[in-house]
């Protein structure tokens, strides 16, 4: 399991989802409107309904948060979602990262419309995220090991790189960028004899 990746989370979604659409195609007790207020509309995931001709019918208050355009364009927020999947890619919103998810609707055994869910994996990219720099370090530090003259030389530059991003306005993002190619400029070294590195003359 990966740490911070709380998949029971996940589950209770699901069942709760589909406790939805059980509710929302049989109109059960004429609660339609209810479930919306106190079902979909209360889970943590955003969720795209699309019908079987691949148009936007329905979707809860979160992914509306996450993706605005889906009051107004609702099939180019669904081109988005799409382009996301077929790129591997997560949406940034709300200063998260959220993982978009297919579910094909199944009526009789036919295909009746899929499920897009837009899951909050913000944490498990930040432990990813952490892990790799972690990495990083590790790598910087032991090629710096081997030249004795030059310890800690990676990092100090990861860290003039990093300031002279920031200076230039460049992104927060571009500035961990070249942070971590600071890290390992010199990686070349860890396949050079230390007999070499270390010689005098």
């Amino acid at each position: 399991v990966i740490p911070g990746y709380d998949v029971t989370t996940l589950g209770y979604t699901l069942a709760t989802l589909f406790l939805y659409f059980a509710i929302f195609r049989y109109d059960m007790l004429g609660t339609r409107e209810l479930a919306r207020d106190f079902v979909i509309d209360r889970v943590a995931e955003g969720v795209v309904v699309v019908d079987d001709n691949g148009e936007v019918v329905d979707y809860n208050q979160k992914a509306r948060a996450i993706l605005p355009l889906l009051e107004t364009e609702p099939q180019t927020a669904l081109g988005q979602i799409l382009s996301l999947m077929e790129d591997n890619k997560t949406l940034n919103a709300e200063g998260k990262k959220y993982t978009p998810k297919e579910n094909v609707l199944m009526d009789d055994e036919r295909a009746a419309g899929k499920v897009y869910m837009l899951t909050d994996d913000t944490e498990h990219y930040r432990h990813a995220e952490q892990l790799t720099r972690e990495m990083m370090l590790a790598l910087s530090k032991t090629v710096d090991a081997k030249d004795h003259y030059t310890n800690g030389h990676s990092q100090r530059v990861a860290q003039y790189a990093r300031e002279i991003a920031r200076r230039m306005g460049k992104s927060t993002e571009d500035q961990e960028k070249l942070y971590e190619m600071g890290l390992l400029h010199d990686i070349g070294k860890i396949g050079v004899s230390e007999e070499i590195i270390n010689k005098t003359t």
